[in-house]
């Protein structure tokens, strides 16, 4: 997410994800991976 998003933006999107794929979706800012997943999840992330 584009900086200066709150709390709300990132459970409105955490609920139309899950709304859309019709699965649980985990939504964290980058600095919220942890270190072992971080550069994968980063290499495979597709902003939009």
């Amino acid at each position: 997410m584009e900086p200066g998003r709150s709390l709300f933006d990132m459970a409105g999107l955490l609920m139309e994800l899950q709304e859309i794929l019709g699965c649980d979706v985990d939504v964290v800012m980058s600095n919220g991976l942890r270190q072992r997943i971080r550069e994968r999840v980063l290499s495979e992330a597709i902003p939009f």
